[in-house]
């Protein structure tokens, strides 16, 4: 009897002492890394420097044919430029404005272009990543015109916080040459940009 007693209490030992392991085993371990998930959202502000070349067509152009001895062509406007960027998104797509201003002054006509937008990453949180932009434009100063931009780039992003990219990108614009008051039939500019991008999350 009383080995059957000192038996039944080690079991009794045995079957607590494992009941209690189970229980601790399944308790869900905290993730030290959960805090450190990436933000959807996030708030972009980008600064870029580059080249950028307008060019006017005319009728003179399209036709072929020059009616007098003088030029007919409307000279090119080549020169470097600053833009600045901001704008809010929710994982590879972002809503964005940005501001250019062309960086040499006279004889050289200046303007400013202001353009809104969309910008599609194909990752939004990786080490490298495509993207393109789209946007309206609405150029100011001596050379105006209202139109459309396009453009694509490549972004590394050493850090979630900072990215730097190359970008190639177009518009096509109506508008007003400087050159005698001469009106073209459409003008389209180039540019070639290399930027920082600071990227901040809720």
């Amino acid at each position: 009897m009383r080995n059957f007693v000192a038996m039944a209490a080690l079991l009794w030992l045995v079957g607590s002492s494992a009941t209690a392991n189970a229980q601790y085993e399944i308790e869900p371990a905290e993730d030290p890394e959960a805090g450190d998930e990436v933000q959807p959202w996030h708030f972009d502000l980008d600064a870029a420097v580059g080249t950028t070349t307008v060019r006017f067509v005319n009728q003179f152009d399209i036709a072929n044919m020059c009616p007098t001895a003088d030029p007919c062509a409307i000279p090119n406007i080549a020169q470097a430029a600053f833009r600045g960027t901001a704008g809010i998104g929710y994982k590879g797509f972002t809503l964005e404005g940005a501001y250019t201003l062309g960086l040499e002054g006279a004889p050289t006509p200046t303007y400013r272009v202001l353009n809104v937008g969309v910008r599609f990453d194909t990752s939004w949180d990786g080490l490298f990543s495509l993207f393109f932009r789209f946007s309206m434009v609405h150029r100011m100063g001596e050379v105006g015109g209202e139109g459309a931009h396009a453009g694509v780039g490549i972004l590394a992003r050493p850090h979630q916080m900072l990215a730097f990219y190359g970008e190639i990108s177009a518009d096509i614009t109506t508008g007003v040459a400087f050159n005698e008051g001469q009106q073209p039939i459409f003008s389209y500019a180039t540019f070639f940009v290399g930027g920082i991008r600071f990227s901040l999350g809720p």
